[in-house]
């Protein structure tokens, strides 16, 4: 998935389940919850002298002050047209938060 694409997808979450989200990183603080997301896994290929692209996939951190089931199944119907995976929640002590980890193909 191209981050264009995602963004498109999770359009209906920034300013109401989530307060914000950004590519990679934030500049400041961010008021809990929000996201990050960026590219992994980008597979490239050359053939025939040309640069081909293959698989993309991206990963979305969602940061929460508790564990948000609401939030996650919100984010999960989202995805289902989509191969993704779910890390288990954790708790980050340094933050005071949970990140919970998705990688949408």
């Amino acid at each position: 998935m191209r981050p264009l694409d995602f963004v498109s997808l999770i359009r209906p979450l920034i300013g109401k389940s989530l307060n914000n989200v950004a590519y990679h990183h934030f500049e400041s603080a961010q008021i809990l919850p929000y996201a990050v997301y960026m590219e992994s896994d980008l597979e490239t290929f050359v053939a025939e002298n040309r640069t081909w692209f293959g698989d993309q996939s991206i990963r979305f951190e969602v940061y929460t002050k508790r564990k948000d089931f609401a939030l996650e199944q919100e984010i999960e119907e989202l995805f289902q047209d989509h191969v993704w995976t779910k890390e288990a929640s954790d708790w980050l002590e340094t933050e005071n938060c949970y990140m919970t980890v998705y990688v949408i193909n």
